[in-house]
C-alpha cells in the first residue's frame, strides 16, 4: 500500500514537472501566453512599395497571432516617395523598417539623410525577393521593329513617324513606355539599362551618365514618352487598360508585366523580352538604425517570416531573371550609387516625369 501511495506521488510530481516545462516552452516560443502573465506587444512599422503590401499585410496578420509579443504592421508607401521624404522627419516618428523597390533607391534615401540599413548577417543579402527589368511590346509594333533593344528604340525615337518605321500610318508617332524616373525605381532603372547599353559595359559610372554625347543620344528616346502622367504610378496598367495609343514599347520589370498581361493580350498577343542589360529591383529589407534590442529581433523574425512565403509571389512574376518563359540572355547592370543620384539630378533638372 505505502509503495502504491509513494508511486503515485512520484507520478503525480512528474506530470506536474512536464506541465510547468510545456507551459513555459510553449510561451517562450510564442504559441501562447500564461493567465498569470502579460506579454509587452512591441509595434513594428515595415514600409513597403504596393507591389508587396497587400502580400506582407497578411503575411503580417499570421505572424502577429502566432507571436504573442510582436504588432507588426504595413505602411504603403512607394520608395521614391520613402527616400524623398523619410530624411526630413525625426527618426521615431519613421517605420521601423523600410524595404524599397531597390537597394539604389535605399540609397537615394541614405543620400537624404533616411536612417536605415540592411543587416549584413541577414539571408539572402536583406533582399526579399527580386523582379529584373524586361521590354514589353504589342507583337504588331515588335514585328515592324523586327528587334526590341535600346539601338533600335533609339532610332524609333529620332525617326518618330511609323509609316517611316515600317509601320502603319495611323499607328501615328513611335511611343515609348517607361516610369517617371522621378517617382518610381523602375524608370532609374530603365535609364541605367540605356546607360549600359549604349556604353557597351555592365558597370555603369556617374561619368557615363553625364557624358555628353550619352544624354544627346537618350533625350529624343526618353521624349518619345508621350505623357508621364498618363501612365501614372502603374505604366504596365496604364498600357493594358488603353492598349497601343498610350505606348508601343516598353521597358518595366517583369513583376509589372506579369500583372498586366491578361489586360495587355486583350489587345493583341504581347511580347516580353530579355533586355541585353538588365537591372535588378532587389527589394532590400532595412532597419533603421536606433532601433532597440527587442526591436531589432521582433523585426528580424518578421523578415524570415517572409522569406518562408515568398514563394506566394512567384506566380506574380518575383524571384525569376525576367517574365517566364523570356530567354536568359541579359547581363545584370553593376549599379553604382553616384550613377542612379547623377540620373536623378538630371531628370529633376529636365523635369522629367514630374
Amino acid at each position: 500500500m505505502l509503495r502504491r501511495q509513494k508511486t503515485l506521488f512520484f507520478t503525480i510530481i512528474g506530470i506536474a514537472v512536464v506541465a510547468v516545462v510545456f507551459m513555459v516552452a510553449g510561451e517562450q516560443m510564442q504559441l501562447f501566453s500564461l493567465p498569470s502573465r502579460t506579454v509587452v506587444k512591441t509595434a513594428i512599422r515595415v514600409a513597403m512599395p504596393s507591389q508587396l503590401a497587400p502580400w506582407a499585410r497578411q503575411a503580417a496578420l499570421d505572424f502577429n497571432q502566432r507571436h504573442a509579443d510582436a504588432a507588426v504592421s504595413i505602411v504603403e508607401i512607394s520608395g521614391m516617395s520613402a527616400a524623398q521624404t523619410y530624411g526630413q522627419q525625426p527618426a521615431e516618428q519613421l517605420p521601423e523598417v523600410w524595404s524599397p523597390e531597390a537597394a539604389f533607391v535605399l540609397a537615394i534615401g541614405r543620400d537624404e539623410g533616411a536612417p536605415y540599413a540592411v543587416e549584413p548577417d541577414f539571408e539572402q543579402g536583406g533582399s526579399l525577393v527580386h523582379t529584373d527589368l524586361a521590354w514589353g511590346a504589342f507583337d504588331s509594333r515588335a514585328q515592324s521593329l523586327g528587334s526590341v533593344d535600346w539601338p533600335t528604340v533609339g532610332r524609333a525615337a529620332e525617326t518618330e513617324n511609323w509609316s517611316q518605321l515600317g509601320g502603319e500610318q495611323n499607328w501615328g508617332f513611335f511611343k515609348l513606355t517607361i516610369a517617371s524616373p522621378t517617382h518610381s525605381a523602375e524608370g532609374l532603372a530603365a535609364l541605367l539599362s540605356a546607360a549600359a547599353s549604349y556604353h557597351q559595359h555592365a558597370e555603369v559610372t556617374r561619368t557615363d551618365v553625364v557624358d555628353g554625347a550619352f544624354v544627346q543620344w537618350l533625350t529624343p528616346i526618353v521624349d518619345s514618352v508621350p505623357n508621364f502622367a498618363t501612365l501614372g504610378a502603374d505604366p504596365a496598367k496604364a498600357l493594358a487598360t488603353r492598349g497601343p495609343s498610350v505606348g508601343d514599347v516598353g521597358l518595366l520589370s517583369g513583376a509589372s508585366w506579369q500583372r498586366s498581361l491578361d489586360g495587355l493580350q486583350k489587345w493583341e498577343a504581347f511580347d516580353i523580352r530579355a533586355p541585353a542589360y538588365t537591372v535588378r529591383l532587389d527589394y532590400p529589407y532595412a532597419l533603421r538604425t536606433d532601433l532597440t534590442a527587442t526591436e531589432r529581433d521582433i523585426a528580424e523574425r518578421f523578415f524570415n517570416f517572409l522569406l518562408d512565403r515568398t514563394d506566394e509571389l512567384a506566380s506574380e512574376g518575383f524571384t525569376s531573371e525576367v517574365t517566364a518563359g523570356a530567354p536568359q540572355t541579359s547581363t545584370l547592370v553593376v549599379v553604382d550609387d553616384q550613377a542612379v543620384l547623377a540620373f536623378l539630378r538630371w531628370a529633376e533638372r529636365e523635369r522629367i516625369g514630374q
